[in-house]
């Protein structure tokens, strides 16, 4: 039986037994070879060498970092085939043991005895990929290798380009030969650029959870460390869909970092962000936090790449510490020394979503770190009567505070702060030894009554069911602690565990297209009404289901609207959407005259890339499905980072009316594999930019992008959050794929704003 036919099975079980909650069953643990999650086990960092120089690796372990991530290049240990030189990577195993430091060994990339060296593609470059990989964990079988399957290979380091079904075809064939050759070692996967759930689906789906002990992502980005919450737990999810009934597989944050020189960033916001980024993943249950990384790479101010370092670049030989430490070092040695010999415990629900007070316990011993996302405040924590010393997060220590029966009032800002109760706390005690809420909880829809009851306990009561369509819902718990009976509270998400959500496009030959999204192929069985019209009967198991229904009438603005509505066979089973898509009117009336003063192409990424985009009017090779103007960008682009804009230029170009959910826009492609995107502002100056998506297509093709905090945000009040009325900065935004840079056209036609 598959995977998904068991998760069918155990939901129709469900179902049947009084929608009672989803409760895992009990599995075997994680694997043996996988850290401690006790602090500083699961602390690592990324290297680039195999012979350390004098005083690194003492620096490296005195800055709290316990797992060491570095590429095991095939083309440097195999220069004639089928003859291995492990001979460096000897030398690296002997210090890190030396230091017990933990190895996580990328394999990785291509070999030019192979497939023209260019990523494995056939079968024979595949076995021969296989083969060394096996040979490898067999030769340092015993050293608690962490095998880690390529490094982003939904990205540029697959060449010519990436692509999941080669990639799968390699992971699989070196998981097996790893099985082979060196029974019982750690093998993870598949390392992904970003949370790139288009590229690990089709991994989970084609079986590669039955080989892979762990998950591994690279979650970049440049807003904050906890904004990966909601991905994390979109990939839980995904895991325990796919995964074999018995084992455990836990995602691993494979390399994660923040360059010193991005815009808006600096040493002191890398130095803050890297505590949050690793209780982050503790909150999260993640047992490796990679750092990127170890020292920059180099000293140009304006070179992104160059500063992503826990350290400054230069190496001083016979003085310590041998490199001059950042902030980021300061702050993960402080972590790792304040917390050395804690696990974390729980968090604990405040007055805002944005305040993190995380509880760590080491037998009966409890302490605190605290920050918040949003403006700096003062919080109350629920601890017994006492003295507590404060640390700031590079290790200084701050007055003590003191608690007193109505608990411990501090200040809490971006930077965290970490507490030491100078005496045994009796709240934080019965605290510690409290249940931890589960991250979240799975119910199947539709649930008739209120969720969140729990005798003794005040309660987060939500009324009035779960639906299909619900987003996750937050209940929390709270119960009375200490002599002082002070009350403390956890949160926890309720997250339906067969979602069916609804959207609709506009295809071509004036139809609609509705698609059902079922991503827990839940059997889902019942009706679809578009507008009031003719139903049509769907029953499928499938992850999604497409139905074509005539266009809706346009109004005489030539906006639309589609009702969409989904009744299944029981009767509280019932899912709606409503899509009004109305016209960005400013485009239907451009012409050849007005367009220079509407709409310009702007360079944009790195100043020192040359690049050159125009704008004009022409129709596409294929008329545009909706007719109207034809907005034509003509680019080129020499390789690194650069992305043209399209920008408005005056405020009728850049005004939203209302509060649109989406824009859209037909656009033909030229295949390039170049990203699109856009951007829209708030009324703080906030800049929010959605993740868009490849254009991998030729031809016209609709999309649109969330108008949501989804993506990456920057600049204003720099919280995530969208203040007030928002504004378009980038209509339309063309990103270089990959940095390579190239040259074509492009087209867009008919934007409307969804709402």
């Amino acid at each position: 039986m598959n995977n998904q036919s068991r998760l069918r099975l155990l939901l129709c079980g469900v179902l049947a037994v009084a929608m009672a909650p989803v409760q895992a069953q009990p599995q075997k643990g994680p694997h043996p070879a996988l850290p401690s999650v006790t602090v500083p086990g699961a602390l690592g960092v990324n290297i680039h060498f195999t012979d350390a120089r004098e005083g690194e690796l003492e620096m490296l372990k005195a800055g709290g970092f316990r797992v060491i991530r570095m590429d095991f290049a095939w083309g440097a240990t195999e220069k004639a085939k089928g003859v291995y030189d492990f001979s460096a990577y000897d030398r690296l195993i002997k210090s890190l043991d030396t230091h017990k430091l933990q190895p996580l060994f990328i394999l990785d990339y291509s070999n030019e005895l192979y497939d023209e060296g260019l990523s494995p593609y056939t079968d024979a470059g595949r076995t021969a990929f296989a083969n060394w990989a096996g040979a490898a964990a067999k030769h340092f079988k015993g050293h608690k290798v962490l095998w880690e399957m390529y490094n982003e290979p939904n990205g540029g380091f697959w060449k010519p380009l990436a692509k999941v079904e080669d990639y799968i075809k390699l992971a699989v064939a070196t998981g097996k030969a790893i099985q082979r050759d060196a029974p019982g070692e750690c093998y993870i996967g598949p390392g992904v650029s970003g949370m790139d759930f288009g590229f690990m689906e089709p991994c989970f789906k084609a079986g590669l959870l039955e080989l892979w002990d762990g998950v591994t992502v690279h979650p970049y980005r440049q807003s904050d460390p906890e904004s990966v919450n909601n991905e994390y737990r979109r990939l839980r999810l995904m895991i325990e869909r796919y995964k074999p009934k018995d084992k455990t597989i836990p995602i691993l944050s494979g390399e994660w970092g923040y360059s010193s020189a991005w815009t808006n960033f600096d040493d002191e916001r890398q130095g803050k962000y890297l505590p949050r980024q690793w209780m982050i993943n503790m909150m999260n249950n993640i047992p490796v936090s990679i750092w990127y990384d170890w020292h920059d790479d180099g000293t140009d101010p304006k070179e992104y790449e160059h500063h992503f370092g826990s350290t400054e670049n230069q190496y001083f030989a016979g003085r310590t510490p041998v490199y001059n430490p950042k902030p980021s070092y300061t702050a993960a040695k402080t972590l790792a020394q304040f917390l050395d010999g804690y696990k974390f415990n729980k968090r604990l629900s405040l007055d805002s979503p944005a305040a993190y007070l995380l509880v760590f316990s080491k037998g009966n011993e409890v302490k605190l770190a605290a920050w918040t996302t949003s403006p700096a405040h003062e919080i109350v924590i629920p601890a017994s009567a006492g003295n507590f010393k404060v640390v700031n997060y590079l290790g200084a220590t701050q007055p003590n505070a003191i608690a007193t029966a109505q608990g411990l009032k501090v200040r809490i800002s971006d930077a965290p702060i970490y507490l030491e109760p100078s005496a045994p706390n009796a709240a934080l005690r019965e605290i510690a030894e409290w249940k931890t809420e589960p991250l979240e909880v799975i119910e199947i829809a539709p649930v008739m009554g209120a969720l969140g009851a729990r005798a003794g306990r005040k309660t987060t009561r939500v009324p009035g069911g779960l639906r299909r369509d619900n987003a996750p819902v937050p209940l929390g718990y709270s119960r009375q602690f200490g002599p002082e009976k002070l009350w403390a509270s956890q949160t926890y998400l309720t997250v339906v565990g067969n979602p069916l959500n609804i959207s609709v496009m506009p295809v071509e030959s004036n139809k609609l297209e509705v698609r059902l999204e079922n991503p827990s192929e839940f059997p889902t069985v019942g009706e679809v009404i578009v507008n009031g019209g003719p139903a049509q009967t769907v029953s499928f198991t499938d992850s999604e289901k497409l139905l074509i229904f005539p266009f809706p009438a346009r109004s005489t603005d030539g906006s639309w609207e589609a009702k969409v509505r989904y009744k299944g066979t029981t009767e509280r089973d019932i899912v709606e959407a409503t899509y009004r898509f109305v016209p960005v009117k400013s485009f239907a009336a451009l012409t050849a005259d007005n367009l220079a003063a509407s709409l310009v192409a702007n360079p944009d990424g790195d100043a020192k890339i040359e690049s050159e985009q125009s704008l004009s009017l022409e129709n596409a090779p294929q008329p545009a499905p909706n007719g109207g103007p034809v907005l034509k960008l003509k680019y080129r682009f020499a390789p690194g980072w650069k992305f043209a804009n399209i920008q408005p230029r005056t405020n009728q170009w850049a005004t939203i009316e209302g509060s649109p959910k989406r824009l859209g826009m037909w656009v033909y492609g030229d295949s390039s594999n170049h990203r699109i995107r856009m951007r829209f502002s708030d009324s703080t100056g906030q800049t929010f930019q959605p993740a868009g998506t490849p254009i991998d297509w030729t031809g016209w093709r609709y999309y649109s992008f969330p108008l949501d905090n989804t993506g990456g945000y920057w600049s204003g009040a720099n919280d995530g959050q969208i203040h007030g009325a928002i504004k378009v900065e980038s209509l339309f935004l063309l990103d270089s794929a990959e940095q390579k840079g190239g040259q074509g056209e492009i087209y867009v036609s008919s934007p409307s704003w969804i709402y």
